[in-house]
């Protein structure tokens, strides 16, 4: 099945997973065919190209070799077995003469120890580094496939994350690089080679299942496992959230009729159509939450390099434009133009701020930069000190980056996007869901929390946002990095559940303090505006295990609500009736589900399609309320639905099934306000607003803590 496009210089090869899931109370082996997709050059071969380009510097050459390596896949043939590894760092130092020391106790160098155990020469130039990997292994004899230089036990001690030194010219790095990226034909081309419509997945897997039925040593394998190759896909019910639960409030009289609205049969909103979910043709016509501290275009500027300065009074002049179509040309006025210095564009854009906002006003509410043509992402060096000076420095203000060919390219399109950011900056948002629609509950002040963790560079960041809002549209964002290099203990969850406390305690504060309805108004004579609910959305992917997140992580934010109880004088009445969830919520699932038409043939899921019937485990406490929901819409391929594990609930409503079906709906409801995308994402707002920050922090890679020096960036979406 292997297929090669010269034109991209990419290989691709069929690959199989088997991951063990619960369905009907009965544990399954899902197989399942992927194609993987590799480069055909090693990570030699990928520096070498990046050297040929003639850099000015040796920080330039590096720089672009660590965006084109670092946090990447690759694999390796050496072994008995392909062997697929993380890279997490570059070491500039070393090389394949360098030595380090066996498990013997004797040192060898690189060169030596692959032609003594492989019989592979080793030919890389002196000057071309070793790469710093780490993978994650079962536990079982040591391997000695390359050298490990440390070992950090993993989840309940049942594997491990190994460390280990490779040379770049056995690595084949996987996935597309940024030059095959920017052909839109071959992507188009390997999209279509990758693709599979949802009857065609099921027919891969029919034959598969043959094959190994056919396959005598691999038949007998499985059953003395105990495992039965089924005949059909499995069967299970989905229903969809209905509609009257996701009204879209686009004007300020939805917001103001939604405060006082409490459940009668004129729910304020805008229906939405349920085939699709798309946002943008309702959205253009006001912004929704143009209120409260959000200044807009009053007190603004506008940076560019003298060369695109047309590109830059392009994108000004349909910035207004779009002002006046939505009714904001009063609230607008003309930006402050600040042409940069190409040799230090960052510090020549604070001087001028400081030279062309010293007045009564103060500094400007926002900055739009526009970035030269020549930077070919928005992870180049201009992109990254600049959000480390403005998101990190002592001149912290809101920043939005755009490229001068996006301008030119995507036109009025792309400056619809930049204005919606910019007002999300600077304290206001676009639209938002009403969540107090008839046959809801009641009121409930609810603080949805959102827990991302991410490694980059040998380095790990947590993020953390919660709403703080009626609508949640606003959210109270923070961030931290985690102490230990890399396959330091800085990872593990037990380091992570004491920042989570100090977050939630530091939340809950600025949730009574700073509260807001939807209509923006924060009623300061309530003076017990505490939230009845606060649900938890930790991302699971590649972290640890439910059982581990309900010893350190629950423990920890229950904590949190006991301390921040004796804080407020409550006496332990709050956290006797706080509804506490936390859900662990996994989008790289396996399972795929199905919808049957009317006549016959199977058509992936409608959006915001809920799953819970069969799909949980036996452990009561940890699986029985699993549920997926396949959240957007999907027209080419195949939808992956995404997976919530429950992994704690007190104070559960004396309704189970009730308050079940609240919580679902609560979920498909956040994944409508993620105010940077006008249509359903695949994880609930929160816990995109936490994503966000990760990507941010790990690509400019400052130890700067942003929420330590600057509390008031704590209630604004800079990271958008």
């Amino acid at each position: 099945g292997d297929a090669f496009i010269n034109r991209g210089n990419l290989k691709l090869f069929q690959t199989y997973s088997a991951p063990i899931h619960f369905f009907q109370n009965t544990p399954v082996v899902l197989l399942e065919g992927r194609k993987q997709v590799r480069q055909d050059e090693t990570a030699l071969q990928v520096l070498e190209k990046i050297r040929k380009r003639n850099h000015s510097s040796e920080e330039a050459f590096r720089f672009e070799c660590e965006e084109a390596l670092l946090d990447k896949y690759v694999v390796t043939m050496h072994g008995n077995d392909a062997q697929r590894y993380r890279i997490s760092e570059i070491l500039w130092d070393q090389n394949i003469d360098s030595e380090f020391e066996r498990e013997t106790g004797k040192n060898i160098s690189f060169r030596d120890f692959f032609k003594q155990l492989y019989n592979i020469t080793l030919n890389a130039p002196k000057g071309v580094p070793i790469l710093r990997t780490n993978r994650k292994i079962r536990k079982r004899a040591p391997e000695r496939s390359a050298p490990a230089l440390s070992e950090e036990l993993g989840a309940g001690g049942r594997s491990k994350t190994r460390t280990v030194e490779l040379p770049p010219e056995i690595c084949w790095v996987l996935g597309v690089d940024r030059e095959a990226q920017a052909d839109w034909q071959m992507m188009r081309r390997l999209s279509e080679f990758c693709r599979q419509t949802p009857a065609q997945k099921v027919d891969e897997g029919k034959k598969l299942f043959d094959m190994l039925r056919a396959h005598r040593s691999a038949s007998g394998l499985l059953e003395s496992f105990g495992i039965e190759l089924g005949d059909q896909p499995f069967e299970t019910v989905g229903r969809q959230v209905a509609p009257s639960r996701l009204l879209l409030m686009t004007g300020k009289e939805d917001l103001q009729r939604a405060k006082a609205q409490r459940g009668d049969d004129e729910a304020p909103g805008v229906q939405l159509n349920m085939t699709n979910l798309s946002l943008q043709k309702n959205i253009e016509k006001e912004v929704a939450g143009f209120v409260g501290n959000c200044e807009g275009f009053k007190n603004w500027a506008v940076a560019y390099f003298p060369k695109d300065r047309n590109a830059s009074l392009e994108l000004t002049n349909k910035l207004y434009e779009i002002a006046q179509e939505r009714g904001m040309d009063k609230e607008t006025e003309g930006p402050k133009e600040i042409a940069l210095d190409v040799s230090d564009p960052v510090g020549d854009l604070q001087k001028q701020l400081k030279e062309k906002f010293s007045t009564p006003r103060g500094p400007p509410s926002i900055i739009l930069v526009v970035l030269p043509k020549l930077q070919k992402s928005r992870s180049s060096p201009h992109y990254a000190k600049l959000k480390e000076a403005f998101c990190t420095g002592l001149f912290a203000l809101p920043t939005q980056c755009v490229l001068a060919d996006t301008i030119e390219k995507k036109g009025k399109a792309a400056a619809v996007r930049i204005f919606d950011q910019m007002i999300c900056k600077q304290g206001g948002y676009i639209w938002a869901i009403n969540l107090n629609v008839p046959g809801a509950s009641g009121p409930k002040r609810t603080m949805a929390v959102g827990v991302k963790t991410l490694t980059a560079k040998g380095r790990t960041l947590v993020a953390f946002s919660a709403s703080r809002n009626a609508v949640h549209t606003k959210y109270f964002s923070y961030s931290r990095w985690l102490s230990g290099g890399p396959g330091g203990g800085g990872r593990s969850h037990q380091a992570i559940g004491p920042i989570l406390r100090e977050f939630l305690r530091q939340a809950l504060v600025f949730f009574r303090d700073n509260w807001e309805e939807a209509d923006g108004e924060c009623p300061k004579e309530d003076k017990d505006r505490i939230p009845h609910r606060v649900v938890i959305y930790r991302d699971g992917s590649g972290g640890p295990s439910v059982r581990q997140q309900a010893d350190h992580e629950v423990r920890e934010a229950k904590a949190a609500f006991r301390e921040v109880d004796e804080r407020w004088g409550k006496g332990g009445d709050w956290c006797s009736y706080l509804e506490f969830v936390f859900l662990s919520v996994y989008r790289d699932t396996r399972p795929r589900f199905f919808r049957v038409k009317e006549g016959g043939g199977l058509v992936n899921p409608l959006p915001q399609t809920v799953f819970s019937d069969g799909v949980q485990g036996p452990d009561v406490h940890f699986c029985m309320n699993n549920f997926y929901i396949n959240h957007h819409s999907v027209t080419q391929g195949c939808a992956a639905p995404t997976k919530y594990a429950l992994v704690a609930w007190e104070n559960k409503p004396a309704n189970t099934e009730w308050a079940t079906d609240e919580l679902q709906i609560l979920t498909a409801q956040l994944s409508l306000l993620y105010q940077n995308w006008p249509g359903a994402v695949r994880a609930p707002a929160p816990l995109m607003y936490a994503d966000k920050q990760c990507k941010l922090y790990t690509e400019i890679q400052s130890r700067d803590a942003v929420n330590r020096q600057f509390p008031w960036m704590l209630k604004h979406l800079y990271f958008l």
